[in-house]
C-alpha cells in the first residue's frame, strides 16, 4: 500500500477497533454459558445498572475516534454531527442485533446512553481541537 492511501486508511483503523470490540462484547450471551470465557466472568460481576453506565464510556471513545478521523474531511460542526450520528446509530444497531443473542434484549435506555456517550466523547474531541488545532 503506497503512503498516500495509507494516509487515508490507516486513522479508520482506530474507530474501526472500537466498533469490532464493541461488537464482540453486545454478542456475549446473557445466560452463563457452560465453559465462561474471561470476558464474560468479568461483565458477570457488574450490576445491570453499571452495564448500563459503561454504554456512555464506550461510545464516546467510539465517537472521539471517529471525530479525530473526520476531522481532515468535515470541518466543524458538520464533523460532529456525522461522528454523532454515526456512533449512535451503530450502538441502535447493535441493541438490534442483541434481540438474537440468548438471554440479551434491545433496549431504548442503552439507545439515549449510546447518543449521550457519542456527545459526550465528540465534545471532548471538539475541545481538543480547538485547544491544540496541530494535533
Amino acid at each position: 500500500m503506497d503512503t498516500e492511501s495509507s494516509k487515508l486508511i490507516l486513522p479508520f483503523a482506530w474507530p474501526l477497533g472500537v466498533m469490532i470490540g464493541l461488537y464482540a462484547i453486545s454478542s456475549i450471551p446473557g445466560e452463563p454459558p457452560d465453559d465462561q470465557t474471561i470476558i464474560y466472568a468479568v461483565f458477570s460481576w457488574f450490576t445491570p445498572t453499571v452495564h448500563n453506565l459503561l454504554h456512555i464510556p464506550a461510545y464516546a471513545a467510539l465517537a472521539w475516534t471517529l471525530c479525530r478521523c473526520l476531522q481532515p474531511y468535515f470541518y466543524g460542526w458538520i464533523g460532529l454531527l456525522l461522528a454523532v450520528m454515526i456512533a449512535g446509530a451503530y450502538g441502535a444497531l447493535l441493541e438490534w442485533h442483541q434481540i438474537a443473542i440468548p438471554g440479551r434484549y434491545a433496549s431504548f435506555t442503552d439507545v439515549v446512553l449510546n447518543f449521550t456517550g457519542a456527545a459526550i466523547g465528540a465534545g471532548f474531541a471538539w475541545r481538543r481541537v480547538l485547544t491544540f488545532p496541530s494535533l
